[in-house]
């Protein structure tokens, strides 16, 4: 099977940003619909019809309020330094009700990606996330990292599939993250 070549659509990219985060094509997601009791495991069942198999971008947002005013953690730097890092809330864009953006992500499988995050026990760039709510001290482990995500973030998620949506969806994530200063994305370490 053939698919279509790779190309860069300015046109696309422009929009998916003007309209990040809740128009054109911009789903949102509260992460708390992921817990519908502490026995049972996380259902993803009310969103897996939409994303599984589905490329495209996300993001994770968290209200300002749930956050002090400044802080720092340490970044992985070159050669396994840590570098100090640290920003105010206050100074990030505000998006969507008070809400900033931590982090931005892209993806060739929205659903196994978002899991991912959601997981305890993968240590991966998906990990992000976690790791940062637990660098800037407020959890103390990977599972009260994952109780603050459910707790108090929302994702919103643009489905861009197929191949000649690749490089599109690479420009939009960085261009995001550009725009919104994310600080738990890996990018703020280099």
């Amino acid at each position: 099977m053939n698919s279509a070549p790779a190309r860069l659509n300015a046109d696309l990219i422009q929009q998916v940003i003007q309209s990040f985060p809740c128009d054109g094509g911009w789903q949102e997601l509260a992460c708390s619909i992921l817990r519908p009791d502490r026995a049972a495991k996380r259902s993803w069942t009310s969103v897996s019809a939409e994303l599984s198999g589905q490329a495209g971008l996300y993001a994770f947002l968290f209200p300002r309020t749930q956050f002090s005013r400044t802080f720092t953690f340490e970044l992985d730097g070159p050669a396994k330094r840590k570098i100090p890092f640290g920003f105010c809330v206050e100074d990030l864009p505000v998006v969507a009700k008070d809400y900033f953006v931590a982090y931005v992500g892209r993806s060739a499988n929205l659903l196994q990606r978002l899991q991912w995050h959601f997981q305890s026990w993968e240590e991966s760039t998906a990990a992000q996330v976690r790791k940062a709510l637990i660098r800037c001290g407020y959890v103390r482990s990977v599972e009260e990292a994952v109780d603050f995500m459910i707790q108090h973030g929302k994702v919103v998620y643009r489905r861009m599939p197929g191949d000649e949506n690749v490089a599109n969806r690479d420009i939009i994530e960085v261009a995001l993250w550009a725009t919104y200063r994310c600080p738990f994305n890996i990018k703020s370490e280099r």
